[in-house]
């Protein structure tokens, strides 16, 4: 074995109260991650990040 697990493997024992715990945390980082940071995991370009928030591409520029 490679010593690799699908995540499912590892967290299919978790409780229902760890699994909320962890879900809670998982929104406080997505909520404190800046937007250059959160467009790229979500592999948005600034111009789909645009057209999601109605504003433009140089708009997200600036507040990026």
């Amino acid at each position: 074995m490679s010593g690799r697990h699908l995540l499912n493997e590892l967290t299919k024992d978790f409780s229902p109260e760890r699994r909320r715990c962890i879900d809670d945390m998982k929104r406080e980082l997505l909520a404190e991650m800046p937007l250059h940071q959160l467009r790229r995991v979500r592999a948005l370009t600034q111009r789909d990040m645009a057209k999601t928030l109605k504003g433009n591409q140089p708009t997200i520029s600036k507040l990026e």
